[in-house]
This record gives C-alpha cells, sequence and structure tokens, in this order.
C-alpha cells in the first residue's frame, strides 16, 4: 500500500475486474522490484553512484549480481534470520529478501 501511494499508482487498493488494474499493478510491482534491486547494487558494490559501476569488467559485475542473489534473493538468509532468537529479527530486511526471492 505504501509503495502503491509512493508511486501514485491510484485504484489499486481494491481488486477490480475492469480497466487498467492489472496493468497498473504490474508497473508498480516492476517499479518496486527494480527500486529493490537497484538499492542491493548499491549496497553490495559500496558505491553511492550506480554510473560507476559502468568502469566495473563484466567478470566483476557478474561477481556482484552472484552476491546479491545469495545476499539478497535467496533462501539462505531467509533461513539464517529464523534461526535468530525471536527479539533479533530485522523483519524490514526479512520482508525485502523475501520480495526479491518471490519477485525473481
Amino acid at each position: 500500500m505504501h509503495a502503491f501511494t509512493l508511486l501514485e499508482s491510484k485504484g489499486l487498493t481494491n481488486i477490480q475486474t475492469s480497466g487498467p488494474f492489472h496493468q497498473n499493478l504490474h508497473d508498480s510491482i516492476y517499479h518496486v522490484t527494480e527500486a529493490h534491486f537497484l538499492e542491493c547494487w548499491k549496497v553490495i558494490s559500496g558505491v553511492d553512484n550506480l554510473n560507476s559501476l559502468q568502469a566495473k569488467a563484466p567478470t566483476e559485475l557478474y561477481d556482484l549480481a552472484s552476491l546479491i542473489v545469495d545476499k539478497f534473493a535467496s533462501s539462505a538468509p531467509i533461513d539464517a534470520i529464523n534461526s535468530l532468537p525471536e527479539g533479533h529479527h530485522d523483519h524490514v530486511f526479512y520482508n525485502s529478501i523475501l520480495w526479491n526471492h518471490d519477485v525473481l
């Protein structure tokens, strides 16, 4: 709901059978996913500006992409969070990993 509000996606709070509902939902999911993975690129590569990645070799980019999947979109970090005591869960991070995992 928060993402729909930020994206100004009108009409996505209720499922509709007519109109552009499905296209708007698809577009919103795409935009949220793009934002998630752009941020993952910044975190995993340690850059402030994604344009800095243009200087990297294709093999380096591949390695970074593999790290993104391993750390931010696979079952391993989900299992690691689930193995922590209940009070130590980072629910925002956990939900972000679930989103990335599911959308891929």
